[in-house]
This record gives C-alpha cells, sequence and structure tokens, in this order.
C-alpha cells in the first residue's frame, strides 16, 4: 500500500540533494510506518527493507535513473 511519508519529505525539502539527505530521509521513513508481520518477515525486517529501497530509490532519481 502506498503511504504519503510527511516526515521523510520534509527532511528533503529544501535539502541538498546528497547521500546523507537521502540517508536522513529513509531513516523518517522507517520511523513513519507501521508494516504487517506475516510469513514473508516481520516489521523490523519490512522497515530495514523500506529504508534501503527509500535511500536507493532516492539515488537513483538524483542521477536521473528513474
Amino acid at each position: 500500500t502506498a503511504v504519503r511519508l510527511r516526515d521523510a519529505a520534509a527532511v528533503l525539502d529544501g535539502a541538498r540533494p546528497d547521500s546523507e539527505a537521502f540517508a536522513d530521509a529513509a531513516e523518517a521513513a522507517t520511523r513513519e510506518i507501521d508494516p504487517p508481520a506475516d510469513a514473508h518477515g516481520d516489521a523490523r525486517y519490512r522497515r530495514h527493507l523500506a529504508r534501503t529501497l527509500v535511500r536507493r530509490a532516492l539515488e537513483e532519481a538524483a542521477r536521473g535513473d528513474a
């Protein structure tokens, strides 16, 4: 389910598009989500996955790969 991550977006607002800002936004994203646990992974794993995917997506977008 897509969710709007307002805190993560706020971290990026006015920030320089660099690895540090992307990592901070990814951390903010993990604090904003409340993923369910199921047979495919617990909430902790899903937060880790979200952190990684947010950071990667931001880095790709900044490079123009998206």
